[in-house]
């Protein structure tokens, strides 16, 4: 598979996972470019951790739409985190908080 048919399926992955397990929390965009560019990826982000899978690792910006949420480097939400909320400096530029395109998983406030 090219690389540039990689994304748009993990975006079609992920919106069937969105389907199929409905949750009642924030709703997060995440873009592959800083500036809120690029692809776009919108998430219903809950109580749950939510795994991007291994070869996501594309996430430069994000847009919480005023909720918090909870960035991680590693499956499962395990190890540090990046917390991202409203008034957080930088949600447009990732490389800034050291954790651009290393987004692996993420879990609502």
């Amino acid at each position: 598979m090219s690389p540039t048919l990689k994304f748009p399926v993990v975006i079609l992955a992920l919106t069937a996972l969105a389907l199929l397990h409905p949750c009642s929390g924030a709703t997060i965009d995440l873009f592959d470019d800083e500036n809120h560019k690029g692809y776009i990826t919108s998430l219903e982000v809950g109580n749950s951790c939510v795994n991007l899978g291994y070869g996501k690792k594309l996430v430069s910006s994000v847009d919480t739409h005023g909720d918090c949420v909870l960035l991680y480097k590693l499956v499962n939400c395990k190890g540090d985190s990046v917390r991202v909320a409203p008034g957080t400096q930088h949600h447009n530029d990732l490389n800034m908080l050291d954790i651009n395109d290393a987004v692996v998983s993420l879990i609502a406030c």
